[in-house]
């Protein structure tokens, strides 16, 4: 493990200004990578999903279609519910579950916290979910060898990607944890006291597909 860990080259960057840089690999090879996942705009992926939280743990599947700036994301389980199903468009976003409750909002976001009560990250994980950091707030970053991300620290979230795969081309995460910071944590049960509080989220995804 620590032979393993010592392979690794961490380039870490918050926001757009570089603070610690250790460079054993070409940056182009990082360049090339982060511009390759910029064209991903159409995809979707299935996999295992499960939320740790001060209540309690769930665990269920996730599948998420993606269609340049249209989204279908089925939730089973992992949220404390059934099935829930999120269809999001530039217009608006409309949240149904499985005992017929349904909710229209401006985005997926705003549905999900009045669902849930607490913030799932969802309009973070649109972009995490392709190993790269939302785009409209600042970061902390590490990076391996490969260009591949390994670690972002963003919004309260530590997000680590333990694995990778190769997908039509493209290197991409397979596995993920969240780690919500104390500071989140105690943000979400100020915010909402009868809520359930996550601390961690796991997801393992088995299938990527590219469109």
């Amino acid at each position: 493990m620590i032979a393993r860990l010592a392979l690794v080259a961490v380039l870490v960057m918050t926001g757009c200004s570089t603070q610690t840089v250790n460079y054993s690999f070409d940056p182009a090879i990082l360049d090339s990578h982060l511009s390759s996942l910029d064209l991903l705009d159409s995809w979707n992926i299935r996999g295992r999903l499960s939320v740790r939280t001060d209540k309690g743990g769930h665990i269920g599947r996730i599948a998420w279609a993606r269609s340049g700036t249209n989204h279908q994301i089925d939730i089973y389980g992992s949220l404390g519910s059934g099935h829930i199903r999120i269809v999001a468009d530039p217009r608006e976003a409309v949240l149904t579950d499985s005992d017929g409750w349904m909710a229209v909002g401006a985005n997926a976001q705003r549905v999900l916290d009045v669902y849930l009560g607490w913030r799932f990250p969802v309009t973070e994980m649109e972009s995490w979910v392709l190993g790269k950091a939302y785009p409209y707030s600042s970061a902390e970053k590490k990076w391996d060898t490969l260009g591949h991300v390994v670690e972002i620290e963003q919004e309260g979230w530590q997000v680590v990607f333990s694995q990778y795969g190769t997908f039509d081309g493209y290197d991409l995460p397979t596995r993920y944890r969240f780690f919500a910071s104390d500071d989140l944590q105690q943000e979400m049960a100020k915010q909402r006291p009868q809520a359930e509080v996550p601390n961690e989220i796991r997801l393992v995804i088995s299938s990527w597909s590219l469109n």
